[in-house]
């Protein structure tokens, strides 16, 4: 049985969303961003083909000059274990190589053994270490949530100075995440914050002593959570407002640098407002890299 690959075209778009469906109980970021794969001239976005039906996807792109990032990769379950994954895998591999590629990038669940094991025997070392939190909005505190005056919106340039000196950078091994996929800050510094619907900070007179970036520009049922520092008080505030700015989603989803020990105070004020981890092993989402 032979495996066709192919560009993804804008007709295949219900299929994807077919195949999209099966992970997460329905709750995959594919559908939000299927739309900028399928028009991305830059970036590849290829299906797997098995007797003319299209079992499997995934897109590459880059993240900042010499940096490609290979993203959303799924297979029908149904056609698993029959090579899609990997026929998509060696192509993107091959053609980041002859573009010359300094660096390539990918993330992934701890319990996602399928991919786990064709990242490692593709020559991936893991990197960084992310755990993801989340909450639906049955959430005790989501319906009770309040805007708040303290909350202003912060210029990106300003952003991209605290979180370079944040210490969940540092934590994070030098990498911001805009979901799942995981920027390294020196090469593209504005790159979660840039994909961010809203930037938006707590301060202390002209200090800033707080700093949250979230949402999808394009709104969905999930609202993400891409970066979360500061005092105490102010992950509060930002919290609250964020889960009255996301009263129309089902969900809230938020990456934090690390496992539950890793002390940055984002974690304890998450999980006091009704956040959880998906699983009970933390960290438990990874970030691999390898040179072409």
């Amino acid at each position: 049985m032979g495996i066709e690959l192919r560009a993804a075209r804008v007709e295949d778009a219900l299929r994807i969303l077919e195949i999209s469906s099966q992970v997460w109980e329905g709750t995959d970021y594919v559908p939000l961003v299927l739309d900028l794969w399928l028009a991305d001239e830059a970036g590849q976005f290829l299906v797997a083909l098995i007797d003319g039906k299209v079992v499997g996807f995934a897109h590459r792109t880059y993240l900042a000059p010499g940096y490609a990032w290979l993203e959303g990769a799924r297979t029908d379950v149904a056609y698993r274990g029959q090579g899609a994954g990997k026929a998509i895998a060696q192509r993107f591999l091959e053609d980041v190589r002859s573009e010359g590629a300094e660096r390539i990038g990918l993330s992934t669940h701890l319990t996602n053994e399928a991919s786990l094991h064709l990242i490692r025997a593709h020559g991936f070392q893991e990197i960084a270490w992310f755990t993801n939190l989340g909450a639906e909005n049955e959430a005790p505190t989501w319906p009770q949530a309040q805007r708040s005056n303290r909350v202003v919106t912060v210029p990106l340039a300003e952003a991209m100075e605290f979180v370079r000196g944040s210490r969940s950078l540092l934590v994070g091994r030098g990498f911001t995440s805009a979901g799942w996929t995981f920027y390294p800050f020196d090469r593209a510094p504005d790159g979660a914050l840039r994909l961010s619907a809203h930037l938006l900070g707590v301060r202390d007179g002209t200090h800033l002593v707080g700093l949250l970036a979230g949402g999808y520009l394009k709104q969905g049922d999930l609202y993400p959570i891409h970066f979360l520092e500061g005092c105490e008080e102010a992950i509060e505030i930002l919290l609250q407002h964020v889960f009255h700015l996301a009263a129309g989603c089902r969900y809230i989803d938020m990456m934090t640098p690390g496992g539950m020990d890793s002390g940055l105070p984002s974690v304890p004020v998450a999980l006091k407002l009704g956040l959880k981890t998906w699983v009970e092993t933390t960290p438990d989402v990874l970030v691999f890299e390898r040179t072409p």
